[in-house]
This record gives C-alpha cells, structure tokens and sequence, in this order.
C-alpha cells in the first residue's frame, strides 16, 4: 500500500513532456525577444550620438569659418585706408575725393558704412541702405557743425545731388566708434549698437590716425551689419528642429536662427535681448541652463560639449568660443534635440516590439498545442538548427509522419539551402565590392598625385620667372628671395640692367594669394616687360595701370607695386610706389626712413596721377623692399617701421640683411602669406 502511494506521489510531482518543451522554448524566444531589444535601443543611442556629435560640429564648424569671412574684412579695409592716409594717397581734408575712395571701397566689399571723423568734429561717409543704394553723407565746419548733408551718387561715386540736410547736435567725437579707437589708441571692435535711423544691429571697427607726434588726427570706420549673420544662421539646416545663437560673453544675442530680432524697440529705446529672453522656447531653455550650470557665459570654456533635458527630453548642445585679435569674443551655441534623430528608430523598435510579441505569443500556442507529440521530432529539429547556428549548413531532417513537421522539416531544408546560398552570394558580392573599392582608391591616388605634380610645376615654371641672375652692379651689392604661402603665390620681383649705369628693378604684390594671384601675377609681370625699360618709374606705372585696370575691375583685385631706377654711376634713385608702402631705406648709421612718393595701388581707381619721388644712397645705406607677408609673421612691424632698427643692428651686405629678415618668420609655422624681400646694398 505504501509502495502505491510513493508511485502516485512520484507522479503526481513529474513535469509533463508538454511543460519541458514548452517552458525551455518560451524562455529562448524572450530571451531573444528581449536581447534583440536590448541591442537595437543601444545600437540606436550609440547611432543617435554619433550623429547628433558629428552634426553639431559640422554647423559650428561652418559658423566659426562664416565669422572668420565676415568679420576679417573691416580690419583690412581700415589697414588699407590707413597705409593709404599714412603714405599721403589722400588728402584728410579733402572730403570729396574721400566720399569717392569710400564710395569704391563699398562697391567692393560688403559692409554698410564706411566713414571717417576729425577732431574738429568733421565728418564723411557712405551709407549702404536697404535697397542697395549707397549715398554719401558729410559734417563740414564750413556749412555749420551741427548739420549732416546727404548726396545721392551716380554710378562713379559722383555726387548726384543733395538729397538733405538734417540738423545733428551730436558731436560724432563722443559716438562709440569714434571713442572706443581713441580709448584704446589702437584698432578695435566697438560694442554692438543699433543705428539711429534703422532698425538693424552693427558692430563698428575703429582705427585711430596719428601725426608723427602721436597727436590724433581722427578715426576712420567700418560698420559690419549683423543682419547678415542671422540671414546665414537661418540658412543652416540643423536637423529637423535644432536652433542655433551666436551671444556676447554678458549673455547678449548677437544673431540667431529664428526670425525674430535679437532686440525690442520701446519707443524710442532699443533694448537687446539677453539669450534667456529668446522667443524661441529651445534656445531659452539652453541659456537658461548653461546659467544655471556655469553661472555666467564667462564662465564658459574654448569648446564645450553637453546634454541636458528638456521635458524629458535630452537636448544636445555643442558650444565653441569665437574671439580675433581686435576684442570680439562671442559664443557659437548649436543645440539639437534627441527627437530629432530618434523618431524613426522609436517606430522601427515599436514595429519590432510588436512582431516580437506576435511571435512569442504564436511560438506559446503552438508549442501547447502540438509539445506532446513532437518531442522527438523537435529535438531532431533542435539539433539541426544548432549545427546549422554553428555555420554547418546542409542538415537533413528526417522525415515524420506527422504532417505539420514534415512540412517544417522540407522548410527547415530549403530555408537551410537559401541561407547557404545568400551566405556565398554575400561573399561573391563583399569580394567584388572590396576589388571596386581598391580600383578607385587607386584612381584617386593617380588623379591626386597628377594634380599634386601639376601644382608643383605651376610653382616651377613660376620660380623660373623671377630673375635667375644678378647683373653686375658697381659698388652695390643685390639679394631677393621669394617664398609663396602655397604652391604658386601672387608676390614677385623683376629687375634689368637698362644701360650700363641705369638699374631698374620692381617688387609687385597680388591681392590674395593661390593660383589666382599667381595668373595675376604673370600678366603684371608680362606688362612690366611690355614697357620701354628706359622710361621713368611714373611714366611706366601709368602705363601699367592704364594697361590692366579694365582686368583688375573685372577680376575684383589689386595690385601694389614698387617701382625703382637707379643711376649707378650717381647713386640716385628715382621711384614710385604704388600702393606697395613697405619700402624703407636703412641709412649705414641705422636709421630707417620710409619712401612713400606714389599713389593708389593698380586697378583701384581709373587714370590714376602717379608722383615720383627720389632719394641718394650712399654707402653703407641698404634699401629694403618686402611685401605684407613679413608683417604677418612679424606683428611689431605692422605698427611701427623702426621695429627693424633692432633685427638688423650690426648687419651689413645684402645677403646678410636679406637672411636675417626672411628669418624673422618662425620655422615651425606655415606662412600665412606669400613672402619676398628684396635688398640693395650700397657698398662704396
């Protein structure tokens, strides 16, 4: 009777060959379910991060080279209107003439003033207006101070006619373009302001003139429109819904991607917006946010990187610190949202969610209805697949006279052969992808070292047509060295032995630098040859100027050039420059002086007046020609000439001199411009 009940009991406690099957299969099928999950969500954030990092720094990326481009232009021009003035080309007192120069610079380049302003409170400049039209607006002590006269101007910068006369207590010397320069007694950004008379934000670069006692003669300007950083702004693409701001380092929006401007008129009170009173609830909340974690935009780092939520919801902002040489120091701010990247990837998971569970549940009801009586062939089947798994494809599943498994059984087989033929498809396919690959890769090394040798002949053919030799030169001594920034450059240097005591020699300098200034630079140079050699440096300028103005216009450049003549038996030398202003004379007690007898550079202005000048050298004195490369890496000299009394103090011959100015340029930087020196030796 015992025995009896041990067996009922032992039965009663065995697990059904129903329950064995089905309990192992449902846990494979969500364990699988589960991993598959688990893997796509993780596979998805990894995707969604990549992608929103390489996002955010490809558009701070465009931003910051954008600004570069915008906000590098008012230095040059106010550089160039400064060597200008600073070499005598323009009469400050002259307003007319000096409309007119502002009038053509204008036409040039993109910006929406350009003036200047004595310290008798006189003023003159040019005005871009919304529909493109430039007038010239001036303040003369002669027609009262306190009144503004406005010209309309004809296609030349002509004064068409007077267009009004508005009455302006103001004095312009107590404006913030006018007194940030004289603060700082050097050029500089002013803060961002409104214009008075239009509603757009402008930040104004300043340049102070002095005499040659350091008295201040006045300002020249160059207001840059930041309009046109919000229109690029609004122009990038961030994702679906990303947003984009550029602010000052106290917070203040300079531009953003919204339509909205960065500022509220109140009456007649302008007040900029702080980046937390941004209508754009994205951009709010992210300056919200960087406040609440740094405390203060200054705070902020040259580059940062972060994340934060915003309804639940991550937010990723990229931030980068833009800042020059002139006191802009601004914050590019990129933020995207997660949603943005994750919106199909959250359907796709909800698609494979549901089948998932379809699946399962399918999987559930059939192992129920049919584990009693499959065991056998399902573990058949279970093996096969597992050395299937294991990559031993061509297994055979012996038939079953149960008709639901023989016919999974011809499935389990065909879906076998399929699996072995896709798999040495894949590989057919994966080897003729990988041989593709090496013949491209292979074409783009050919076509690249094809274009890298075209390159290197380019600046071959063009080092061969600078002067291989110096001709003999009695009691002086000649050197020059030209090096390009790049393969080819737009600096070169020229000179001919006329007669036996008459000398002529030039140093040009193309705006830009490349194969663009290259191509310039051979027409100049062919030009300069045109021309009768015995003819004098203005005469010879003139001719140049009037030959490749028409070109220069149509290209959109300039051209500076020296040109010198030197009697060799008198040791005078004539010359003009034009536009070049870096040619100095190193006298053999160590003074410098500066030669600026000349004019406006080439194609700046039609039928231009050259005016020769003409010096005597005697021995020991070294006449120094370079071009503006040498003030790129050597900054002192941008300010001041006498820079160089230090550098060359004890050295003597043309050679040495010509050595130890190419040496000012430090060796392990690339030159940001094409360099050439050249140097003339006085040596009895």
């Amino acid at each position: 009777m015992a025995q009896k009940q041990q067996i009922k009991s032992d039965r009663v406690h065995q697990i059904s060959l129903k329950s064995v099957l089905m309990v192992p299969f449902v846990v494979q099928i969500c364990a699988a379910v589960g991993l598959t999950g688990w893997l796509s969500w993780r596979n998805g954030q990894e995707a969604v991060n990549n992608v929103a990092n390489q996002l955010r720094h490809e558009i701070v990326e465009r931003i910051d080279t954008q600004l570069d481009r915008y906000l590098a232009l008012p230095p040059k021009i106010n550089r160039a209107n400064a060597n200008a003035i600073d070499i005598g080309i323009f009469d400050l007192k002259d307003f007319t003439k000096l409309g007119k120069y502002f009038w053509q610079q204008m036409r040039l380049f993109d910006v929406g003033y350009i003036n200047f302003a004595n310290e008798k409170r006189e003023f003159i400049g040019v005005e871009r207006l919304d529909n493109g039209e430039l007038r010239i607006s001036e303040i003369l002590e002669s027609q009262g101070i306190d009144r503004i006269y406005t010209y309309t101007t004809d296609g030349k910068g002509n004064r068409q006619g007077l267009h009004s006369v508005e009455r302006d207590e103001q004095d312009v010397r107590q404006e913030g373009w006018y007194i940030s320069a004289v603060k700082a007694g050097k050029p500089t950004w002013t803060p961002i302001y409104q214009w008075q008379n239009r509603q757009v934000l402008s930040v104004s670069h300043s340049y102070p003139l002095y005499d040659r006692q350091r008295q201040l003669i006045g300002v020249i300007g160059v207001d840059y429109i930041l309009s046109q950083v919000g229109q690029f702004l609004q122009s990038l693409k961030v994702g679906q819904s990303g947003k984009t701001m550029i602010v000052e380092r106290s917070g203040k929006i300079v531009a953003s991607s919204t339509d909205a401007q960065p500022f509220i008129v109140t009456g007649s009170e302008v007040k900029r917006l702080h980046a937390t009173e941004s209508n754009d609830p994205l951009l709010q909340a992210t300056a919200q946010h960087l406040l609440e974690k740094f405390g203060s935009f200054d705070n902020l780092g040259r580059e940062q990187e972060l994340e934060f939520l915003l309804s639940g919801e991550r937010q990723f902002v990229q931030i980068r610190n833009w800042k020059d040489e002139y006191g802009l120091n601004w914050l590019i701010i990129v933020v995207v949202p997660e949603s943005d990247f994750l919106g199909q990837i959250y359907a796709n998971n909800l698609t494979t969610l549901g089948l998932c569970l379809l699946a399962l549940a399918i999987a559930i009801l059939c192992g129920f209805l049919i584990a009693r009586w499959i065991a056998r062939p399902l573990q058949q089947l279970e093996r096969a697949s597992h050395k299937m798994a294991e990559g031993e494809f061509g297994q055979e599943i012996p038939a079953s006279n149960i008709k639901e498994i023989s016919v999974l059984a011809k499935a389990f087989d065909r879906m076998s052969a399929e699996i072995q033929q896709s798999r040495a498809q894949l590989e057919d396919y994966s080897r003729s992808l990988e041989q593709k690959v090496e013949e491209r890769t292979n074409e783009l090394q050919k076509t690249n070292k094809a274009l890298q040798a075209e390159l290197a002949r380019a600046g071959q053919v063009q080092a061969d047509l600078l002067p291989k030799t110096i001709p003999p030169l009695p009691g002086f001594e000649l050197a020059a060295r030209c090096i390009p920034a790049k393969e080819v450059g737009g600096d070169f240097y020229d000179w001919q032995l006329s007669s036996p005591d008459l000398f002529n020699f030039t140093l040009g300098d193309v705006m830009g630098k490349g194969m663009p200034a290259a191509l310039l630079m051979t027409t100049v140079r062919a030009t300069l040859h045109a021309i009768d050699s015995q003819s004098l440096p203005p005469q010879k300028i003139r001719k140049i100027d009037s030959t490749l103005e028409p070109d220069l216009v149509r290209a959109e450049s300039f051209v500076t050039l020296f040109q010198g003549q030197l009697d060799l038996a008198e040791r005078q030398l004539n010359y003009v420059d034009a536009g070049h202003g870096h040619v100095l004379i190193r006298r053999a007690d160590g003074r410098l002086e500066h030669l600026d007898k000349g004019g406006m550079p080439i194609g700046i202005l039609p039928d231009q007046n050259y005016q020769g000048g003409s010096t005597q050298l005697h021995r020991g004195d070294a006449l120094l020609l370079y071009s503006d490369g040498l003030l790129e890496v050597f900054p002192p000299l941008a300010k001041d000439v006498n820079a160089l009394v230090e550098p060359l103090k004890g050295v003597d011959g043309a050679a040495d001199i010509l050595n130890r100015l190419i040496g000012l340029a430090p060796d392990c930087i690339s030159l940001p411009d094409d360099l050439t020196v050249v140097v003339l030796y006085c040596r009895r």
